[in-house]
């Protein structure tokens, strides 16, 4: 299942960057991301593992890994419950490869959750992924004129859930639309509003 949205925002790449690249700024216009264990921005690269916590139906704590990272242009995460299962499988050349996505409760029973995702929201993507699902996200950052447009792609895997449940799921993240507005639409107030990024 995929999902790809984008917006224009009048600010340069370089400005947009630390919004996207690292959770301190990603956590501003993403509510879902409630708490990380990444380094500083600049400790960032190709490669690094970091903890994330997501607000789903419960917190959802899965690895984060940077698949991509050409700065201020490109960057993409790859999601899983395990950070020692990689790429030798992944989902296509150049992205690191399948893990979980969901924490598993007693019994080793995958939790499931979430709620019904919205264009561009990615609500459920990381609840119910089970031991062999995976999530990515990439952002892509390309200047336009004089502004930036600002493409993301998500990409879920997720063999736990049924089929019935997924082609539901690829529909709403395909055409819903969240009543208040995309991550992106959050993005492009805060960037454009001046707001810092403390």
């Amino acid at each position: 299942m995929k999902s790809d949205t984008h917006v224009r925002i009048r600010a340069t790449p370089r400005e947009i960057w630390p919004w996207v690249a690292h959770p301190d700024g990603i956590m501003r216009w993403n509510r879902k991301l409630v708490a990380h264990e990444a380094p500083a921005l600049e400790h960032l690269h190709r490669g690094s593992r970091f903890r994330v916590t997501y607000r789903m139906k419960k917190p959802v704590e899965t690895w984060a890994e940077i698949s991509e990272w050409n700065p201020p242009h490109h960057v993409a995460l790859l999601y899983r419950d395990d950070p020692s299962r990689s790429g030798a499988s992944g989902p296509r050349p150049g992205r690191l490869g399948p893990g979980g996505g969901a924490r598993r409760g007693p019994g080793g029973r995958t939790r499931r959750g979430g709620r019904r995702a919205g264009k561009g929201d990615g609500a459920a993507w990381m609840s119910g992924l089970g031991r062999d699902g995976w999530a990515s996200e990439s952002v892509r950052l390309e200047a336009d004129g004089d502004g930036t447009r600002v493409l993301r792609e998500l990409e879920i895997h997720a063999p736990a859930i049924p089929w019935p449940f997924r082609l539901l799921m690829g529909f709403f993240l395909r055409f819903g639309t969240p009543v208040e507005g995309t991550h992106l639409d959050r993005l492009k107030e805060q960037v454009e509003g001046g707001e810092p990024l403390a």
